[in-house]
């Protein structure tokens, strides 16, 4: 199940982290009983992604360019992180030792050490030069490939992040407006989202097939996709068969 709009599930799915652009604060959504609770981040913040340990969330903040880090174990602010101009977005490898960050108004992605008890954690490593406008970042489940939308030149940059080379290999021409950008947990297939197409696109990578094999279209203006909701894994999810109760589900449940 896709969660709208970027948020990000925690590793149990007991939690969901919302960012909000026109508020200095990420809602945290009980998922059991739906109540709501604020991190005050001090800073207008829009992507995020959560660390594979579930201990701290990075989130991107256009408005001062800086990665903030948070403590989930007290939901406070432990930092910042000085990158590129208008970050747009963040993905953390599954090693939980990298976050990849696009700066759209640079044409970069800033690599950022995350790994606990690392001597450079929460700083940039390196800067790699991608396409024009990159926006969405996405990285595949063995941690060999990143995936970046480059929304003025509708293709999606493919690096190499083998052994930290972080080397751009290829290009991968998708529709208008290329946008927000998720890996499906079989490390596969990548979905795309197309602004101005009002699309989603798949991608099969495997092999380094790199080629769109089929276009979805969606509603108006999409931008992007959230998190599929079930811990991440090398291999699809198993069928669940649900025997039929007495209980109602909830408006909206699956």
């Amino acid at each position: 199940i896709f969660l709208s709009t970027g948020p990000t599930p925690n590793v149990d799915s007991t939690k969901i982290y919302v960012t909000d652009d026109n508020s200095d604060a990420v809602s945290i959504i009980d998922t059991k009983t739906g109540a709501v609770s604020y991190i005050d981040t001090g800073n207008l913040t829009f992507g995020l992604a959560l660390h594979p340990d579930g201990k701290r969330l990075y989130l991107t903040s256009e408005s001062a360019d800086v990665v903030v880090v948070v403590d989930l174990s007290s939901n406070t602010v432990t930092g910042t992180i000085n990158v590129g101009a208008l970050p747009r977005d963040v993905a953390i490898n599954a090693a939980g030792t990298r976050a990849y960050v696009p700066n759209a108004d640079d044409n970069t992605v800033s690599v950022i050490d995350v790994a606990a008890g690392s001597p450079t954690i929460n700083t940039v490593l390196k800067v790699i030069k991608v396409g024009n406008g990159p926006r969405g970042a996405a990285v595949n489940q063995s941690g060999t490939r990143l995936y970046v939308t480059n929304q003025d030149d509708n293709a999606v940059s493919v690096i190499d992040t083998t052994n930290d080379s972080d080397t751009v290999i290829g290009s991968i021409p998708v529709g208008n407006g290329p946008y927000g950008i998720a890996m499906h947990p079989d490390g596969i297939h990548l979905y795309v989202v197309l602004h101005i197409d009002n699309a989603v696109s798949i991608v099969d990578t495997s092999n380094d097939r790199d080629t769109v094999t089929s276009t979805i279209p969606v509603g108006q203006s999409p931008y992007q996709l959230g998190q599929f909701f079930w811990p991440r894994q090398a291999t699809p999810a198993p069928v669940i068969t649900v025997q039929p109760t007495n209980q109602t589900a909830p408006e909206g449940g699956t």
